[in-house]
This record gives C-alpha cells, structure tokens and sequence, in this order.
C-alpha cells in the first residue's frame, strides 16, 4: 500500500501544469494537511493548534471541496464584473448513440481504464477517486494529441468515468472472499451482513452462496438502470449550465457548505473547507495546481500508516524484506520509476520543441 501511494503521486507530474516543482509542493500541502489530528504511529496530536475538533483530522469531503470548488466560485465572483457567462446548449439528436460509438470505437482505452479501476477498487482502502485519478493520467500519458485534456475531451471523461465505476464494484471483492470491506460503502454492506449474524468472508460461500452472487447481479442490473436513467435524464441535467453565473456561484457555494456540513453534521467542517478554500485560492495565481493539493490529501492517509506499519514490520525481518521484495512491491516500484521517467523525458521534449520554436 505504501508503493501503491508511491506510485499514485508521480501522477503529480501530469497535473502540476507548468512546474513539477510547485506539484510537488502542493502534493506536500495536501499531505501535510492530512496529518492533522492524532498521529498513527506515537498517538500525539499533531497540527491540531490545541483546537479539540481537529484531533479527529480533516474530513476528506470538507478539504476536497474546498480544494476543488470553493477556489473556482471565488474565481468566478471576481470574474463576474468582466463578462456574464451563459453557456448555449443545443440539443443534438444521436449525440448518445454517437457519444457510445466513439467509446467503444477505443476499446484499448476502454480496457485500460476498466483494468485500472478494478484493480485499484480490489485494494482495501484506495477508493474510487485514486482510480479514476490514475486512470486519467494514463488516458494523458498514452495519447498522442494531449492538447483537447482538460477542456472536455470525451476520452479523459470517459478514462475517470470508467475506472470510478469498476472500482466501485471491484471494491466488493475484498468483501466477500477476505472479510475486508474495499470502501465505505462496502464496510456499510459488511456491517448490514453483521447485523443479520452472517460473517463477510470465505465462508459465506459456503453458507450463503446465493447471496453472494445476488451482489455480481444487483452491480450489473444497477450498471444497466443508472445508465437509462442518466440518458434520460442528461437532456434536463445539462440545462444548469444556461443558469447565470450571478446565479450559479451562490447556488454551487450553498451547496458546498451543506455537503461539508452533512458528512459529520459539524459547523467546523464548514470553517476548514472555507479556510482551505480561501488558501488554495491565493496561491493559485502563484502557480499552483488544485490538483496535487487534493491529490496528497487524498494519498495521505493511505501512505502514512502504510509506512509506520511496514517500519514496525521491518523492526523484525529487516527493510530490505519489507520494502523492496515481493512481486507486488517490485511491480509498482518499477510503475513509479517508468511513470517519473516519462515524465521527465514528455517535459524535456516539449521544452525542446519550445526553444526549438
């Protein structure tokens, strides 16, 4: 899990925009961010300034939205006085059956995001939005024309989209064979199982097989109702973007404040996702990306006590044994080393090609 973190933040490299350097930063402030709280390995409050509500740490929802959201409302109230947006929408007529066909027309892509997210959803702990992340930095890195990313190319939707809803599922499978819920959710159906006095692991194959492909057949049949009801409904959805910016921007910061509120029904959340917030929106003009920032804060709590585990670990078999021996460990070191290398060798190209120019 340490290597796994490992090798989702060489990501950095692709969402840190012009200066690896200040992803790498802002990589550390999200990290940093998420060793608010108890320490996982000497159990000391850490960064907690002696305010008791941030012994607990941070909740990942309130630092995400203020790391993604609040920072763009902020930026569109001040561009508001610049221009009134208002985005046209003209329905098109096959758009969806056109929109399938160029998915399915890339079935290397196609395949490559399902396996990602399946694969990162089956370890305990990861989560949908490594997956997706992961996806869509090799949706980036593997294609030839990277100019239309991030400006609404239909293959890094699909890349995030993909690998979300293979993780999803995936997450079931640690579930049923180990006892290991995969994700939140998952540990909510682990406790549902509990309750009714059925134990999550091998042995509920033999005792209740027939439930345990009940779960294969609802993911499949929930996979087939989902995408009815979002192409029927996508035509009614999409009109929120013709709402007026003077509109959108209270409406999207309401919103924020009451998901940051919901998670743990604390009024502190909503004043760490404004403080966050507020952060990331002045350092932005100096050149940092949003996206390490929520990238390390999502990595963080999965590395640290990755690490502090595999220390005690080492203490009785040796570092060597622990970090740098099994095919797990030395697959995904080999991953980070190549993804860091094509980094490094995709920037120096393109710096080539701009003093060449």
């Amino acid at each position: 899990f340490f290597w796994l973190g490992v090798f989702a933040l060489t990501i950095i490299g692709s969402l840190a925009g012009k200066s690896i350097l200040k992803g790498l930063a802002g990589a550390a402030i999200g990290i940093i961010i998420s060793c608010i709280g108890i320490s996982h390995a000497a159990e000391v409050n850490r960064f907690t300034l002696n305010i008791p509500e941030l012994r607990g740490g941070v909740s990942l929802v309130a630092a995400l939205i203020g790391v993604f959201a609040v920072p763009q409302v902020l930026s569109m109230i001040l561009n508001l006085r610049k221009e009134e947006y208002v985005a046209e929408y003209k329905p098109e007529k096959g758009v969806i059956l056109k929109t399938i066909i160029k998915v399915v027309s890339a079935p290397i892509h196609f395949l490559r995001s399902g396996v990602i997210g399946a694969f990162i959803g089956i370890l305990p702990g990861a989560g949908s939005p490594i997956a997706a992340i992961v996806s869509y930095n090799e949706a980036l890195r593997w294609s030839k024309d990277k100019s239309q990313y991030g400006k609404g190319d239909v293959r890094g939707v699909t890349a995030s989209e993909i690998a979300n809803n293979a993780a999803a599922p995936a997450a079931m499978i640690p579930l049923v064979t180990l006892g290991v819920p995969g994700s939140a959710p998952a540990a909510v159906i682990a406790g549902a199982l509990m309750l009714r006095g059925l134990n999550p692991g091998p042995e509920l194959f033999g005792t209740n097989a027939t439930l345990v492909y009940s779960f294969g057949w609802s993911l499949l049949i929930a996979g087939i109702v989902v995408f009815f009801i979002g192409m029927l409904a996508t035509p009614i959805l999409v009109r929120i973007i013709k709402i007026p910016l003077r509109l959108l921007a209270p409406l999207i910061m309401f919103l924020a404040i009451i998901g940051a509120y919901a998670i743990r029904n604390n009024v502190f959340d909503v004043y760490l996702m404004l403080i966050i917030g507020l952060f990331v929106f002045l350092i932005r003009p100096l050149g940092f990306h949003p996206g390490p920032i929520g990238l390390g804060f999502i990595l963080g709590p999965i590395i640290e006590p990755s690490l502090v585990q595999a220390l005690y670990i080492s203490h009785a078999v040796g570092v060597q044994r622990v970090f740098f021996s099994g095919s797990v460990s030395i697959i995904l070191i080999s991953l980070s080393v190549i993804s860091v290398s094509a980094v490094a060798i995709s920037r120096y190209r393109s710096r080539k090609k701009e003093n060449a120019s």
